[in-house]
């Protein structure tokens, strides 16, 4: 076993010596002495922002394009701490900077077009040094210090200053102000402050493992000129609006120039309940004259938790004296998570002809989106992803971002064959596996993978993310934190990706270290392993490099070879950074006079043509002349029957299509077997029971909610080959993929215990809470070593819950949906719905 001893009394040494400072903000110069900027201006800054944070989608836009556009930039920086050189940074880590100080304050609603000078980044380059040799912040360093110079001496004196972090990361540490000292919130007010038009960034990012530092220059020679023009007349942070809860920090502020905060007050009410708020003491000096708070349950130093739902502040400030008079401010602050998008998004949508001749251009419309500046599109081809990604070839598909103290890819804990993937922490930063793929989601995608978490803290994270915006923003699919003990073994997780069907997305892996201690170690039981990673139903894509569209609405396509193509758009934001890209326009071009002719299929069975061409099977589309005929026929598999055709034909005979325009024909087989019956009343039921609805049809989907789900899990029941394999005649194996998606955690998180996720059980499938023996029983199975798949399927089907589940009738929709009792014709979605609508009496009764 891991030994607690040992891990603390390293990870606290770790700790001490490298958890980001800063010290007590510099105050207002004395003079405007070496405050004139040089003019010399680094083409890398980057700034010139407007935002208005009211609107949520905006400010979501905002974060998810600009401040990701920030993140995980390399340094490059060229100096040496070891004979006092200190360098510079690439100019992309540059701007990178300058970025998030401009990011900030135009949230905050002032000038936000900050330029970096050079002669104030060139000093401030050594006084990012001086403090990096010398592992300590001072304003006013002694000429004794390793590495001094008059240059560095004098930035010190006129920049915050970070230690722990550099660039980005430290307008960060200087944003949030945490620390006994910065109770004034001096650094923040700096960057806030209205008059600054020239800042200076000055950066040492070592690779051998020394402190990283910055200093940011924050004073020029308009300090004491007139205040310009704010958006909101005072500066509030968080500022009025929507705020990204990763941004929020304890310490809130309120700052108006020349106010006397002395004899002022702040309430607060979340939701129109009051809550605490810990008044700082009030300090002039800093920028703007400024009161700071804390509101309850929050402490300094700690980060803002990730809100399940938006959350709403309603904020007074009382008693603020400016210019004589005594003044009151009220506004709401609302804190919400940038990665999930709000009622006001609205989905980018591409519009045009879903066939085109070959060499044909073709105009596309597509709907446009607020505080857009311009439009990309992209065309690119797709095909069936059916790599298992096993760690036994190396590194495979992933592109591995991690310390160099490690391989990604281990041998000693494989889940299967001989290695797996291998995620740890030698040091506390992001470990993270980029699946190298562009995926494009098909109606039953879904990922698989083996995973096993060895030792590792409530700070150390295993995620999987998925991005819709080729990598600037990130969102948690399966999130899993330690501990302190590893499992028992590998287990399977399964995440469905219902809500990405038509998009194209990007995934990775990432090992999280959150803060406090961690384990270092990288042996066999100490941090994540994965191992078999699939894919359901996903794509691959590819994707030729983005055109600007030629309108602000309207893209011309011209394919040059026959077959499938896929069309996306995406905006580009506040100047040119892109948004995500839009729902897939899926497009075949055909031969030159000829139509395509698209067959699909709904069950097991072949269709085939005369003349040849269609053999689907595996061949579904074809192009034909004009005015032909074509007859096909349809063949079911063993087991099944014919049901009929839809689109194009109609009947259950073969089918005569006249090529007069592009045609779509889809066959409908169903099993003449009750065990089809019994599999797709089951997995209806699954649904229920794991998810709290069923897949009946709704809106989402143009239609047709998650039917496709039901009749892919009844024919992975039946007939499951190759990925769905383990699946074919196996309801428990089923069940467990329902029990490890995301979805079901959402409702049943692997956080309950044994009794209460029975409880649960009892509570949302029966209405009621256990008696004392079935809880006795069900539990008594789960310690067993029974798994909650198994557990999820059996009190599925027990007589109790058929009876008493009130969504019996809607698992009943989607039963008659596709078994119809008299097995002489197919019944839409939208058929049964009214025929059950007809039955009220089936309201009480069990699907048999």
């Amino acid at each position: 076993m891991m030994q607690p001893y040992f891990r603390y009394f390293l990870l606290a040494t770790l700790m001490f010596l490298w958890l980001p400072t800063i010290q007590a903000a510099p105050r207002f110069p004395a003079s405007l002495d070496g405050l004139q900027p040089s003019g010399l201006r680094p083409a890398a800054t980057q700034g010139g922002f407007t935002v208005d944070p009211t609107v949520r989608e905006t400010v979501r836009l905002f974060y998810n394009t600009v401040y990701s556009s920030s993140e995980n930039v390399d340094a490059g920086w060229n100096g040496d701490i070891t004979t006092c050189q200190a360098g510079t940074t690439s100019s992309e880590y540059q701007a990178a900077t300058s970025r998030r100080v401009n990011w900030y304050r135009a949230m905050a609603g002032v000038p936000a077009n900050i330029v970096f000078d050079s002669e104030f980044s060139r000093k401030a380059q050594q006084a990012a040094l001086m403090m990096s040799a010398n592992n300590r912040l001072s304003h006013t360093p002694p000429s004794s210090w390793t590495c001094y110079t008059a240059d560095g001496a004098e930035a010190a004196g006129n920049a915050n200053l970070s230690l722990g972090n550099a660039g980005p990361d430290a307008i960060n540490s200087q944003f949030r102000d945490a620390g006994s000292s910065n109770y004034p919130i001096g650094h923040r007010r700096w960057i806030l402050y209205p008059q600054t038009q020239f800042m200076g960034t000055g950066d040492v990012v070592p690779a051998n493992g020394a402190a990283r530092a910055n200093a940011l220059w924050v004073f020029d020679n308009n300090i004491w000129g007139s205040r310009p023009s704010v958006r909101d007349d005072f500066i509030a942070w968080p500022p009025q609006g929507y705020t990204p809860y990763p941004t929020v920090y304890p310490r809130w502020s309120f700052s108006y120039p020349s106010a006397d905060f002395s004899g002022a007050s702040v309430t607060m009410a979340k939701s129109g309940s009051s809550i605490n708020v810990k008044q700082e003491s009030y300090v002039t000096g800093y920028g703007e004259n400024t009161l700071v708070w804390i509101p309850a349950p929050y402490s300094d130093g700690q980060s803002w938790a990730q809100p399940t739902a938006d959350e709403t502040y309603q904020v007074t400030v009382n008693s603020v004296l400016i210019n004589s008079q005594v003044r009151s401010f009220n506004y709401t602050v609302t804190v919400f998570d940038p990665a999930v998008k709000g009622a006001d998004f609205i989905a980018q949508t591409i519009s045009g002809s879903d066939q085109v001749a070959v060499g044909q251009p073709t105009n596309y419309a597509f709907s446009t989106v607020n505080d857009a500046e311009g439009y990309q599109w992209r065309q690119g081809s797709a095909a069936d992803y059916l790599a298992v990604n096993g760690a036994e070839s190396g590194i495979g598909d992933f592109v591995a971002t991690i310390s160099s103290d490690y391989s990604a890819v281990s041998t000693d804990r494989p889940a299967s064959g001989s290695a797996a993937y291998h995620l740890a922490h030698p040091q506390p930063v992001d470990q993270v596996l980029l699946l190298n793929k562009t995926l494009f989601v098909g109606p039953a995608g879904s990922l698989q993978f083996s995973s096993f978490l060895g030792y590792a803290t409530p700070g150390q994270r295993a995620l999987v993310e998925v991005s819709e915006d080729a990598g600037q923003s990130w969102k948690i699919l399966f999130e899993q934190a330690g501990n302190d003990a590893p499992e028992s073994g590998y287990t399977t997780k399964s995440i469905l990706l219902t809500e990405y069907i038509d998009k194209t997305i990007l995934l990775r892996f990432r090992y999280q270290h959150t803060g406090g201690s961690y384990y270092p170690q990288t042996t066999d039981n100490t941090g994540w392993f994965f191992d078999d990673v699939r894919f359901i139903d996903v794509d691959v894509a590819d994707f030729s490099t983005p055109l600007m569209a030629d309108t602000p609405s309207t893209f011309t396509f011209t394919g040059v070879n026959v077959g499938r193509y896929l069309l996306q758009v995406r905006p580009l934001l506040f100047g040119d950074f892109p948004g995500e890209w839009s729902t897939v326009k899926t497009v075949h071009i055909e031969s030159d006079g000829a139509i395509v002719l698209s067959v699909s299929r709904s069950g097991n069975g072949t269709v085939t043509s005369n003349p040849a061409g269609i053999d689907c099977g595996t061949d579904c589309t074809e192009s034909y002349n004009q005015g032909v005929t074509i007859t096909l026929t349809a063949t079911p598999a063993n087991g099944s029957t014919f049901a009929g055709w839809s689109g194009a034909c109609s009947g259950t005979d073969v089918c005569t299509v006249i090529m007069n325009a592009a045609k779509n024909v889809t066959a409908t087989f169903t099993t003449t077997s009750t065990a089809f019956q019994s599999a797709a009343q089951t997995i209806s039921w699954f649904y229920a029971a794991a998810f709290s609805r069923t897949p009946v049809p709704n809106s989402s989907l143009a239609g047709y909610g998650d039917i496709g789900g039901l009749v892919f899990w009844t024919q992975a029941y039946l007939t499951g080959e190759g990925a769905l394999a383990a699946y074919r005649g196996d309801v428990y194996a089923i069940a467990d993929f329902f029990v490890s998606s995301s979805e079901f955690q959402a409702t049943y998180p692997a956080s309950l215990t044994q009794e209460q996720f029975v409880t649960a059980l009892y509570q949302n499938m029966l209405g009621r809470e256990p008696d004392a023996g079935g809880l006795a029983f069900w539990v008594g199975r789960l310690n067993s070593g029974v798994s909650r798949g198994v557990i999820l399927a059996d009190f599925t089907n027990s007589e109790e819950n058929r009876n008493a589940n009130p969504l019996r009738k809607a698992a009943l929709i989607s039963y008659i949906a596709f078994i119809d009792a008299d097995a002489d014709k197919t019944i839409t979605p939208e058929e049964a719905a009214t025929w059950l609508a007809a039955h009220p009496d089936l309201d009480g009764a069990v699907v048999d």
